[in-house]
């Protein structure tokens, strides 16, 4: 029998940080009405989705990772750039 310890979820989720130094004006606002517009799909109990700090996006989606992943190769900002973290 295997026990796992810890917190355990059913739900897959990805967080993404950007480092908005790097970042423009219009793509930082871009990221931000996606998240508008995904936001209640991507709703549940777990906390902040979206957190806008001075140096740093932090972004969790749990079911539009790829979409999100596309846009953001659509508004030219690089997988490399971006940190993520799928859990």
């Amino acid at each position: 029998m295997k026990i796992r310890q810890g917190f355990v979820s059913n739900s897959s989720s990805s967080s993404f940080v950007i480092y908005k130094p790097i970042l423009t004006k219009t793509q930082i606002e871009g990221i931000k009405d996606w998240y508008d517009k995904n936001e209640e799909e991507m709703y549940d109990d777990s906390g902040v989705h979206y957190f806008d700090e001075d140096n740093y996006i932090c972004l969790s989606c749990h079911s539009k990772s790829d979409e999100f992943l596309e846009f953001l190769n659509k508004i030219n900002i690089k997988k490399e750039d971006v940190y993520m973290d799928y859990r």
